[in-house]
């Protein structure tokens, strides 16, 4: 888990997602420029966060890795790669979910903390992997008229990013479109589209045996809290029209006597009293320890928010029965880096890394930080290892360049630290820096290389985006 970033340091994972729907990387650029995406900084900084940071996108291995094992069954059930998903979690109280092109599902933490049981969070996910089955987002991009390719595709992500929170109407003026574009926008489907994608959801649903009651309590408590007395975080009925029919329509396909896996509501139980430590403002830290009476593992990351890094390294075995062995470690880690302690870091990242059932790169950029500490030989080269494996990554982590530069220079490859600096810079939105040091590199590296070349391609880019 990592300390909250700049905004600009979302910018890897958004120029991805735009690889994904078609468009160049200098459509990208021109999207990023938009005020709206304040709302998608990426939590990528070296350590564990002393909080969410609202609207921040959280990198978290455990959390992502829970809602992938609720939402890959039903991927699967949909005949939907569950490879070709991206599942992103953005740290904010508002209540809400979305699916955007590129089959990519962004959760609010504030959805994961309202749903009361795991069966309202498959409930939710059933739902989006619905229009992603549906094609909903295609069909709607595809109903607007009188936009270009360009125009309708920043409004995409651009709409989603403040939809999310609420707040469509600052991206609307950024882009020139007026309020009928924003409420046609692909966040906000249609009655029939909401219809049929319930009906996807009780499908894939049955079709795993999982319970649809979650779909049933969640409709009610948005129906019952919907409305200008309601909860303002409830954004959800903005973005999914919430109407008689619907609600009417989940009671009678009710399938009783149904459940979910155990171990399901514990790893929700888990990760929602982890969001809620981590979300808490730091100086309610007393009222927060009461509010997870029963939680060790809420209890020791608000130890570890306040400080007492001693304390919450005693009560780790406390985890050990009810937290997968690869966070304990991961979470041990991290402590004894904070502490100075580096060869049990090392042990225990390492162990974190063999008790991984999937993969992450916070556990390598984790390793990676103890190992630059270490300062040997063998440490550094271990820490460009795991960099290089992170930079290899579908959505790598935009402060592995920044640490390879540090490791490159240690090691005296003078020649690839500008490069590696060089796309830091240019990744993090710094033109002029980034310029400088690619300036720097086409000076050191030998001409020909593959680094050279890439070099002159960075230059090319930002000579473009004058």
């Amino acid at each position: 888990m990592e300390k909250a970033a700049t905004l600009k340091s979302c910018r890897p994972v958004l120029k991805t997602l735009f690889a994904r729907m078609g468009f160049s990387f200098y459509f990208f650029r021109f999207f990023f420029c938009l005020p709206c995406l304040f709302l998608c900084s990426l939590s990528s900084l070296s350590a564990f966060p002393v909080s969410f940071p609202d609207g921040t996108v959280i990198r978290d291995a455990e959390i992502e890795h829970v809602l992938l094992d609720f939402a890959e069954p039903l991927l699967k059930k949909a005949e939907i790669s569950p490879a070709s998903v991206q599942l992103i979690l953005i740290a904010t109280p508002v209540v809400n979910a979305a699916t955007s092109i590129g089959n990519v599902i962004f959760i609010n933490t504030g959805l994961v903390t309202y749903c009361q049981n795991a069966q309202e969070l498959t409930a939710v996910l059933a739902h989006e992997i619905g229009h992603m089955q549906k094609r909903h987002v295609i069909k709607h991009l595809g109903a607007m008229d009188n936009l270009s390719s360009l125009r309708w595709g920043a409004l995409g992500i651009g709409a989603l990013a403040a939809a999310l929170i609420g707040d469509l109407s600052a991206f609307m003026i950024a882009m020139g479109a007026g309020d009928h574009v924003a409420t046609r926008s692909f966040l906000h489907f249609s009655r029939s589209q909401e219809s049929e994608a319930d009906l996807a959801s009780f499908e894939l649903l049955r079709g795993l045996q999982w319970p649809i009651e979650g779909c049933v309590s969640l409709m009610e408590r948005f129906h019952e809290e919907a409305g200008p007395s309601g909860d303002a975080r409830l954004i959800y009925n903005q973005t999914h029209p919430l109407h008689k029919e619907r609600l009417a329509m989940a009671r009678s396909r009710l399938n009783l006597g149904t459940t979910l896996p155990p171990h399901m509501e514990r790893s929700f139980e888990r990760v929602k009293e982890k969001i809620g430590a981590y979300a808490v403002p730091i100086f309610q830290m007393s009222q927060a320890v009461r509010r997870f009476p029963h939680s060790v593992y809420a209890q020791i990351i608000c130890l570890y928010r306040q400080g007492h890094l001693r304390e919450a390294l005693a009560q780790l075995p406390a985890l050990q029965d009810t937290v997968p062995l690869c966070y304990v470690e991961e979470f041990r880690a991290q402590l004894l880096l904070e502490l100075g302690e580096l060869n049990p870091a090392a042990q225990a990242i390492q162990k974190a890394l063999k008790a991984a059932s999937r993969p992450h790169s916070t556990f390598s950029l984790l390793a990676a930080q103890i190992h630059l500490k270490q300062n040997t030989p063998q440490g550094l080269k271990k820490a460009q290892e795991a960099l290089e494996r992170i930079l290899c990554e579908p959505f790598p982590d935009p402060q592995a360049w920044y640490f390879l530069s540090v490791v490159q220079g240690k090691t005296g490859q003078m020649d690839r630290v500008h490069l590696s600096l060089a796309e830091y810079a240019f990744i993090t939105g710094d033109k002029k820096r980034a310029k400088d040091h690619v300036s720097l590199a086409l000076k050191k590296l030998a001409k020909g290389t593959p680094a050279y070349r890439r070099a002159e391609d960075l230059m090319a880019q930002l000579k473009m985006e004058k």
